[in-house]
């Protein structure tokens, strides 16, 4: 019996002692856990390094990168520009800018390509980019990184950008496969026109006259023009029609639309998917007769050939009005604010001898080349973080049209309105000394229709479009997004040095009276044919039908 007291007790210690141990094994395995997720909680797994993987700020200790960016003519310097200041407080990502004059960016890009000794990126402006030909032959040197696998896991704005707008992702896209720039996007309506007619509605009143509706009746006009002193100073110095040859938005081409021509500086054009070079074609004779008639008549303004912008607009803002119709994309540059609201009117796109009425598209929306990463950068993800930035919503309108609380007000429902510029100042110039106005960023069509509430300035660009929207191409060479590789670009080069130069000394010679279309028209075009202008054209064909996915 003592026995079995003793044996009872031995197994209630052992018992005891077998649930201490459980207990202090349980203590300390908890211990070493929670240890364990105190070391993980303080540790950040979206810091790599200095580098924040998502959210705000983009690095943890400042950094600096180097840019290089063309400054437009009417552009503050950057750093003076309240959004990037407010995108460095975001980001904690300082620029430091190599600002480059409009006039001099072609060139300085040029030598620092060929130097070897680059910034950390180039930044796209109204004053110049990255062309497709620098973006695949410095891609495929590693000059330019490719940035689609950054894009990837970093950029969100970017890709989202990138979904709603498949083309913006094709224009990015190197005929390589490689994302070596990064495009500038404006779905707004005025930029698919890029020239317009302006007639001096004052002058018609005055005669008595009516607006031309056909080519015929512009004639009629311009005659008038000419002939009654519509400007009342006893003197025969108006100018009945003025443009800028071979200027894309202040040529003539538009008026060609009459005659069934589309032309363009290209002379190149497209119809049920094939391409033809409008320099050839009976259309084209006839639009060029027809603008010797007027040049013949002393009603084109005989500087038109030889004149630039500068001059072409002072003569448009001499204390009486001279010109009675001349061509530009707004009008308000070439005669200023006040005497085209007074003067002018939009002119619709005339009817020509044989029923065509047509006006030329510019496309697209979204320009490449407006951002590029080099091979000096040591911070390509922040970097692609940074440049993703530009492409939020809000931070594009700012790039774009100036930054809120200056030329931009935020409503209390959230939308964003345009702010009208100072009397006297063009709404361009406003926003320029804020914003860059033209880079790397997007506003959609879905924003300025349901998050904007837009100005005066941009209401009245939308009536310009709506004028020529009735009549607008349904087919145009996209020339802008199109890709040609190294070989192809070098030979297109060739071929238009020459043919494109033969066409507009032609057309030149023609128009002035110089010499006379129908005695030489046969004879230029089999020096057309000796020039291989038929490899010109199936040049374009074969990169167009590339681009389709044909």
């Amino acid at each position: 019996m003592k026995k079995c007291k003793h044996l009872v007790l031995i197994l209630a210690l052992v018992l005891v002692v077998s649930l201490l141990a459980g207990c202090g094994g349980s203590v300390s395995k908890s211990t070493e856990t929670t240890k364990k997720d105190d070391t993980r909680t303080t540790e950040d797994p979206n810091l790599v390094g200095n580098f924040y993987k998502t959210g705000l700020p983009i690095v943890k200790e400042k950094i600096t990168l180097k840019m290089m960016a063309g400054k437009p003519n009417n552009t503050t310097n950057f750093d003076e520009i309240e959004t990037f200041r407010e995108l460095e407080e975001r980001t904690n990502i300082r620029i430091e800018w190599d600002l480059v004059p409009q006039q001099a960016y072609t060139d300085r890009k040029g030598i620092i390509l060929a130097s070897g000794e680059y910034p950390d990126a180039f930044f796209g402006t109204a004053a110049g980019g990255i062309t497709d030909e620098e973006a695949v032959s410095y891609g495929s040197q590693g000059v330019f990184i490719p940035m689609e696998s950054y894009i990837e896991e970093y950029a969100v704005n970017l890709k989202n950008v990138f979904a709603k707008l498949p083309d913006a992702k094709r224009i990015a896209t190197a005929l390589d496969g490689h994302i070596y720039t990064l495009p500038f996007i404006q779905q707004i309506n005025a930029n698919t026109v890029f020239t317009r007619m302006f007639i001096n509605k004052s002058w018609i009143e005055r005669l008595g006259l009516s607006l031309p509706e056909t080519t015929d009746e512009l004639y009629q006009v311009l005659k008038a023009f000419k002939e009654r002193d519509p400007n009342g100073n006893n003197k025969a110095d108006e100018i009945p029609f003025s443009f800028i040859y071979k200027n894309h938005n202040m040529g003539h081409y538009g008026l060609m639309g009459s005659f069934g021509c589309p032309d363009t500086r290209d002379h190149v054009a497209l119809k049920d998917g094939k391409v033809y070079i409008t320099a050839t074609t009976p259309e084209y004779k006839e639009a060029v007769k027809f603008l010797n008639k007027l040049y013949d008549e002393g009603l084109i303004d005989s500087e038109a050939f030889t004149h630039d912008s500068s001059q072409y607009r002072a003569k448009g803002n001499q204390e009486d009005a001279l010109y009675g119709f001349y061509f530009d994309w707004g009008g308000t540059s070439v005669v200023g604010v006040e005497r085209f609201e007074s003067d002018y009117v939009p002119l619709a796109p005339l009817k020509g001898p044989k029923g065509h009425q047509m006006w030329l598209v510019r496309e697209p929306t979204i320009w490449g080349g407006y951002f590029a990463i080099t091979s000096a950068n040591k911070h390509v993800e922040a970097t692609i973080r940074w440049v993703d930035e530009l492409y939020e919503e809000k931070t594009s309108m700012q790039l774009q049209y100036g930054p809120i609380g200056l030329t931009l007000e935020e409503t209390p429902d959230g939308k964003i309105k345009m702010l009208d510029p100072p009397d006297g100042m063009t709404y361009n110039d406003f926003r320029y000394q804020k914003a860059p106005a033209i880079t790397a960023s997007c506003i959609l069509a879905e924003t300025f229709e349901n998050k904007m509430i837009v100005n005066e300035t941009i209401l009245k660009d939308d009536a310009l479009y709506q004028v020529y929207a009735p009549y607008l191409l349904d087919e145009f060479y996209p020339t802008a997004s199109v890709k040609f590789t190294k070989e192809e670009n070098t030979k297109m080069a060739d071929l238009k040095t020459d043919i494109i130069t033969y066409i507009d000394n032609k057309q030149a010679a023609w128009i002035t009276g110089e010499s006379s279309i129908d005695d030489e028209w046969d004879e230029y075009l089999k020096e057309l044919e000796k020039m291989e202008i038929e490899e010109m054209r199936q040049l374009y064909q074969d990169v167009y039908d590339r681009y389709m996915g044909k």
